[in-house]
């Protein structure tokens, strides 16, 4: 990617999760699945958001199935 970052020297979550893809690979780890809550307030906490919230209190995603991919 040539711009990585937006405004305010932000990251974009596309070049996060690209990033974050790389480091996988390099590392010969497995991606399960991703989420994105980009359209959450910060003062939302982790585990009250859609996508983030089920990885983190849901016992049974952990072992069944993986919360669904946006």
């Amino acid at each position: 990617m040539s711009d990585t970052h937006g405004r305010g020297g932000k990251v974009s979550h596309l070049a996060q999760a690209e990033s974050a893809a790389r480091h996988a690979l390099a590392k010969q780890w497995e991606i399960v699945g991703s989420f994105e809550d980009l359209d959450v307030s910060a003062e939302v906490t982790p585990w009250k958001r859609p996508d983030l919230g089920p990885w983190l209190t849901d016992r049974h995603g952990a072992t069944a199935q993986s919360p669904p991919r946006r």
